[in-house]
């Protein structure tokens, strides 16, 4: 066992007990002191992990994650913590590209990718599902630059398929593209028309970054297919006439034909 290792595990969750109970036993702070003070734990942690180890790492990780749900406020805001997490996978991701640890980037995009879903399922309001769809796009443009920029550089136009520099953008493109899912009736608009565009946009800039993900060329075309297919229409029944073959399922066009165009 790494004595440096062990000493600085115990004493980041010394930090964490202290600074939450600080919060919500004591009241000796408030909450957004409180969510600064753990996400810096947390990250701080990750960086640390780089001199001592993997274990150190998978506390920061957890830790940086879990803090948002140790923080209480009478009047929550989703901006915050959108900034908190694009903190947190960036600093994972990039250790995860130092140390060459590809467990924590996945277990990073699998801890971002499930707060964008809390998002989602939250996005009754404007605000909420403004926040889920920019973090969503934000989330991919971070992982587009720690996974897929760094290989421009040694790329020969016949690179080997790099699964994790694919996996990563496209998994917090799916976030992106569940959060189009979730507009209220009420806020679908212009905000709606440009997320599912940047979205489209952003993974197929990054298949021509590189050779080594092309594949995420078809993943914009998915995309930019599943976007039209969640388009508020009419009823596709009632839209057009029913054919006579009953596999053939036609779609209605979007409400407003000059924005779709």
């Amino acid at each position: 066992v790494s004595i440096p290792a062990a000493l600085t595990a115990a004493g980041t969750v010394a930090a964490f007990a202290a600074i939450y109970a600080a919060h919500a036993l004591y009241g000796f702070i408030g909450p957004a002191i409180a969510f600064l003070l753990l996400g810096a734990t947390g990250v701080a942690t990750m960086l640390a992990a780089a001199l001592h180890g993997p274990a150190l790492a998978g506390v920061g990780l957890v830790g940086s994650l879990g803090e948002p749900l140790l923080v209480h406020s009478a009047r929550p805001n989703p901006w915050p913590l959108v900034i908190y997490l694009l903190a947190v996978a960036g600093a994972a991701y990039g250790l995860a590209r130092f140390r060459r640890w590809l467990w924590l980037a996945g277990a990073a995009a699998i801890g971002v990718g499930l707060w964008q879903g809390l998002l989602v399922l939250d996005a009754h309001s404007l605000d909420i599902f403004r926040a889920a769809l920019a973090h969503g796009l934000a989330q991919t443009a971070v992982a587009l630059g720690v996974f897929v920029l760094p290989l421009t550089a040694f790329d020969d136009g016949a690179a080997q398929p790099d699964p994790l520099a694919t996996a990563v953008p496209a998994m917090m493109g799916l976030g992106a593209l569940s959060a189009l899912t979730a507009t209220p009736g009420a806020h679908f608009g212009l905000m709606w028309m440009l997320g599912g565009a940047a979205l489209v946009g952003l993974l197929a800039f990054g298949a021509q970054m590189s050779a080594a993900v092309a594949l995420l060329a078809p993943a914009a075309a998915v995309a930019g297919l599943a976007a039209l297919r969640l388009w508020p229409g009419a009823n596709p029944l009632e839209a057009v006439p029913r054919m006579d073959f009953d596999w053939l399922v036609a779609m209605a066009p979007p409400r407003d034909i000059g924005w779709f165009t």
